[in-house]
């Protein structure tokens, strides 16, 4: 029964004091209580002190084997990586035909395009922030004497003041119904 016991990995379960017999009672005991207390110290040692630096060698261990499925995991995929990009070079170099290409130069040309348009746009505000904050630099001006000044809309004026208030370049100052900006100091 032990052996089959063994093969399907339940564990022999310890026999309570009922259940032993009289002869292993008997030698019990006869045992010295001396002996029993040494024997529990030893065993009871041997589970607590663990050597510290055995301890840490093993996780590092640990750590170490990680490492190294994470490294070859890696490995492995950049060569996967390099293997395709080879592939596509080989493909490119290969072709004949180059509508391909011509649409891609296309595509980045209007792409770089639309970029110098909204470069130039940012650019003119720039300019135009430049020039609100010196006018507004020498004293306080409403939106309309800005406007003027730059031949700009009203609108324009106003919203580009309202940007630089909202940066803390200008500030507004209320005095009843009208409102003046002058460079925040």
């Amino acid at each position: 029964m032990a052996f089959w016991d063994f093969l399907t990995g339940k564990k022999k379960v310890a026999k309570t004091a009922m259940q032993r017999s009289r002869a292993q009672r008997e030698m019990l005991a006869r045992a010295p209580i001396q002996k029993k207390k040494e024997r529990k110290k030893y065993v009871s040692a041997e589970k607590i002190a663990e050597d510290p630096v055995i301890s840490f060698s093993k996780q590092l261990t640990n750590v170490q084997r990680d490492i190294e499925e994470v490294q070859s995991t890696l490995v492995s995929g950049f060569k996967g990586l390099r293997e395709d990009h080879h592939k596509i070079m080989d493909e490119q170099a290969t072709k004949n035909d180059f509508s391909e290409f011509k649409k891609y130069l296309e595509e980045k040309k209007s792409q770089l395009e639309r970029m110098r348009e909204e470069v130039d746009r940012e650019l003119e505000m720039l300019d135009i922030d430049k020039k609100i904050a010196s006018l507004v630099e020498r004293r306080k001006m409403r939106a309309t004497e800005v406007a003027k000044e730059l031949k700009i809309s009203r609108q324009y004026a106003a919203m580009r003041l309202s940007e630089l208030t909202k940066y803390n370049v200008v500030e507004q100052i209320r005095k009843g119904r009208e409102i003046y900006y002058r460079l925040k100091k």
